[in-house]
């Protein structure tokens, strides 16, 4: 990072440098600038690929698929063949569940091109159909190539998992945990992988750790919370997510989550005007007219733009009668 400070202080011009800051921004897990030099990057030359290639990345990992969709399909157009674009055409499939479709685009891209990422991408795509026996091979060798790098050993890890393999894949995770590059992750998994094995106590424990260190990482407060409900240890519960909810609003699909157990923590507790203001929220946030606002604007036209009053004399059927 120094070294790209530096470089970008002689000549602010240098779009791949701007790039290359955006990734390691990223990976650290400042996406607010990590966003704001890719911006900067494509400012300089929007047709650098790997920055178009990224930006849609973070639309696609932002759940806004269609718009992606609709960027992929020109930029497939005009390069068929483009590795970078086969890859993030897989990727697309794969954030829709289209398994075969994101692995039959990673073989084709992989005859152009050996890339770790791609190996990567393609044992992740064998995981999440459930064949991790095709995936194992692939883990290994990137493995053997990366021993430093957590995602791979994260998902190292999972397939082992998969495989009953429990032993061999906490042996995997645990160098990992004080690495601040994984960002929580490592304890994560640890945490599920000791849940899987009854080891509940311990668990909480780890993901307790996680937390004290990468405070801002939701899934590890969703792993504690899930483990602290599991143990009906709710007086806990209760002050982690009222803490949470204080501290930050979780967003999205956690954040029903958690408002979810919330609500379900105040019930044990008996504590019922309470749950009753936390189901509110929660109806608030899981509203159809809130969770697709995107949809709502394709269906506009299907509405006037002025509606009749509903009174009995109105007839939907005649509305001019």
């Amino acid at each position: 990072m120094e070294w790209l400070r530096r470089t970008l202080e002689v000549d602010s011009g240098i779009v791949r440098a701007h790039f290359l800051k955006a990734v390691l921004l990223f990976r650290l897990g400042d996406s607010l600038q990590g966003d704001l030099t890719l911006q900067q990057a494509l400012k300089l030359d929007p047709t650098y690929l790997p920055a178009q290639t990224m930006r849609l990345q973070r639309l696609l990992a932002q759940g806004q698929i269609r718009e992606v969709g609709n960027e992929l399909q020109t930029l497939h157009a005009e390069k068929p063949l483009q590795v970078e674009i086969l890859h993030l055409k897989a990727l697309w499939h794969e954030a829709q569940r289209e398994y075969d479709q994101a692995r039959d685009l990673l073989l084709q891209a992989l005859q152009g091109s050996d890339s770790e990422l791609l190996r990567f991408e393609l044992a992740r795509v064998y995981h999440l159909q459930g064949k991790p026996l095709l995936a194992l091979p692939i883990a290994e060798r990137l493995q053997a190539e990366h021993p430093e790098s957590w995602e791979v050993m994260y998902l190292h890890a999972l397939i082992l998992a998969r495989l009953g393999r429990t032993d061999e894949a906490k042996g995997r995770v645990q160098p990992f945990l004080e690495k601040p590059e994984s960002l929580g992750y490592g304890h994560r998994l640890l945490g599920d992988l000791l849940r899987y094995e009854g080891q509940e106590a311990e668990a909480q424990n780890v993901l307790r750790s996680g937390l004290d260190r990468f405070s801002g990482n939701l899934h590890l407060l969703e792993a504690l919370s899930a483990s602290l409900a599991a143990t009906q240890s709710w007086p806990e519960l209760r002050s982690l997510l009222e803490i949470e909810f204080a501290r930050q609003a979780p967003q999205g699909s956690l954040k029903l989550v958690l408002l979810d157990r919330l609500v379900t923590t105040y019930l044990r507790l008996g504590e019922q005007k309470l749950a009753q203001q936390a189901l509110k929220r929660y109806h608030e946030a899981s509203d159809p007219l809130v969770a697709a606002p995107s949809y709502l604007l394709e269906d506009a036209a299907l509405f006037p733009v002025v509606l009749p009053a509903l009174d009995t004399s109105w007839d939907p059927l005649n509305p001019s009668g």
